[in-house]
């Protein structure tokens, strides 16, 4: 399934997150960390593509929507 030209998985690609990143003398090397999983429960179509094989085929990692984490990029507002 392709949203305005990009697939998902040329999406993910572009939006991947990494822990753990080294640095060398070519600069960043995102190879030498950890793919962190996206967090797309708030976007109920991403979530269902990055659940399905047939549009997730490279496995991108993601929170499950059965996941009681907070959601990231969440705006948290402090209860007085």
């Amino acid at each position: 399934m392709k949203i305005e030209g990009w697939d998902f998985d040329g999406a993910m690609s572009r939006c991947a997150r990494y822990a753990d990143i080294h640095t060398s003398n070519m600069g960043i090397d995102p190879m030498g960390g950890r793919l962190l999983p996206a967090d797309l429960r708030s976007d109920p179509e991403l979530q269902a593509m990055a659940e399905s094989p047939e549009t997730n085929p490279q496995h991108w990692p993601y929170v499950p929507r059965s996941s009681a984490a907070p959601k990231q990029g969440g705006v948290f507002v402090p209860l007085h």
